[in-house]
């Protein structure tokens, strides 16, 4: 098994190792990642490391007749099967991770280059339901090869003795796919009493007026954001639509942290959002409803406790390593 991973900084962690360690011992691996061309990370455009990496992958596997090679992430799996159809490597591509949060229709050209990509792509892996459905239609393929398995990790790693970094009671949301902060923002500015941390990326709260009782933390450490989420009161995963596919890694994190969640209603949160049981709910870019589940939250704070704990079984039950690892294993022996 071949494993190509796309990593857009130095220390960003090598994603999918884990699987290679806890897999079966017969199976021999190779990985190659962007992070072995340390120079060429510094190159966005055009992202040599990217183009680099996919090519020496599906050249290595064409030269040890590999059985399997595995992409991360949808750009990866673009650049991988282009150079396997290029080079006319037969080897079976399984796409790790794919997702299309912003597809443009309008997009002629690129919308062909990654058809032509994926085309032989012998099965997608994405985390919500939603995306099962309308990806066939946009990469115009079958749609028994889009598979949907819940996004899976172990707790997240921080010091639970730790200081707290922010003083006193405050609501905390981070992450930067698909985050809608100006609607989070807008109903903070009605909650003058109700302290907000926001862990994020400076373009995330670009052209956002920032209100007093709201603290914007951006591109810190990790150990700092952990601090952050695990002494906060609870969190909100606000999202731009009802349909963007982004927050799954972010939600499963704060069901671990045991933490309650407040989320946007969403369909590409099916299957692991329960209104009313593990998480609660607002409209889509309505502030007014998502003042009304803060105060529920802030002012009740048992019943926040009562969605974290579940919102934990939830997590620990269902979206474990070890059931992703069993799910690769039944991907081979069904080839």
């Amino acid at each position: 098994a071949v494993n190509i991973v796309e990593q857009p900084q130095l220390g960003s962690g090598e994603v999918f190792r884990w699987i290679a360690d806890q897999a079966d011992s017969s199976i021999e691996w190779a990985h190659f990642s962007t992070l072995q061309h340390p120079r060429l990370l510094r190159i966005k455009r055009p992202f040599l490391a990217r183009y680099i990496t996919s090519f020496r992958a599906v050249w290595y596997a064409k030269r040890v007749q590999a059985d399997l090679l595995i992409s991360h992430g949808t750009m990866m799996a673009v650049w991988v099967g282009i150079f396997k159809r290029l080079l006319g490597v037969k080897i079976r591509h399984l796409a790790w991770s794919f997702t299309l949060p912003y597809y443009d229709e309008s997009s002629a050209v690129w919308n062909a280059v990654m058809r032509f990509g994926v085309k032989n792509v012998d099965r997608f892996i994405m985390y919500s339901v939603i995306e099962t459905k309308n990806y066939p239609k946009y990469l115009k393929l079958p749609a028994d090869r889009f598979h949907m398995i819940p996004w899976s990790m172990n707790k997240p790693e921080l010091d639970r003795e730790s200081i707290p970094l922010i003083e006193g009671r405050y609501v905390a949301a981070m992450g930067r796919e698909g985050r809608d902060y100006k609607t989070l923002i807008q109903a903070m500015t009605r909650l003058p009493d109700i302290k907000l941390v926001i862990v994020a990326k400076p373009e995330n709260i670009a052209n956002i007026d920032i209100p007093e009782n709201t603290e914007v933390r951006t591109n810190i450490p990790y150990e700092e954001a952990m601090n952050i989420a695990w002494h906060s009161d609870f969190m909100v995963l606000p999202l731009l639509s009802d349909t963007i596919p982004c927050g799954h890694g972010s939600l499963l994190a704060q069901f671990l942290l045991n933490k309650a969640t407040i989320v946007t209603d969403s369909i590409a949160m099916e299957g692991y959002s329960f209104p009313g049981e593990n998480v609660l709910v607002y409209k889509a870019q309505d502030s007014d409803a998502l003042i009304t589940q803060i105060k529920n939250l802030w002012e009740y704070p048992e019943h926040a406790k009562n969605l974290a704990d579940k919102a934990l079984d939830f997590a620990e039950s269902r979206c474990s390593e070890a059931s992703v690892v069993q799910y690769f294993h039944d991907y081979l022996r069904k080839f």
